[in-house]
């Protein structure tokens, strides 16, 4: 965004992150400076790699309320891990988080099978192997 001052920059993200901070609140109440400005930072960086506010919005409330879901002890800090690994990898839209998650619950579920079955042929090798 290289029409717009680092100032200018930095008091839109201040605005355009209020949604994503009354968000969290509702999930977790009372937001923290520390809290408020990890997102912001993160917000930030999603800003100026171009991603549509309307995404960014949505991208972030859906990782705040995974973290809600899985009971997050540092509910800012996981978001920005998640928020971190989807901007480096594009995954700037929900539908796109919803496809990674569906590919890493086939990939548990495949992984959870293969297991499965090898223990079923240890279990039956070593019962061939008695008689």
């Amino acid at each position: 965004r290289a029409d717009l001052s680092d100032l200018d920059i930095q008091l839109e993200c201040h605005r355009q992150i209020q949604p994503i901070t009354q968000y969290f609140e509702r999930n977790f109440g009372q937001i923290t400076q520390s809290e408020r400005m990890k997102l912001l930072d993160e917000y930030r960086d999603w800003y100026e790699e171009g991603v549509p506010k309307e995404n960014i919005v949505a991208v972030f409330n859906k990782v705040i309320e995974k973290a809600a879901i899985y009971r997050a002890k540092a509910p800012a800090e996981y978001s920005v891990g998640i928020l971190k690994g989807y901007l480096r990898n594009k995954i700037w839209t929900v539908e796109a988080i919803e496809g990674e998650d569906k590919q890493f619950e086939a990939k548990k579920q495949q992984r959870q099978n293969s297991r499965n079955y090898n223990n079923y042929n240890a279990q039956n090798l070593g019962a061939n192997e008695r008689w």
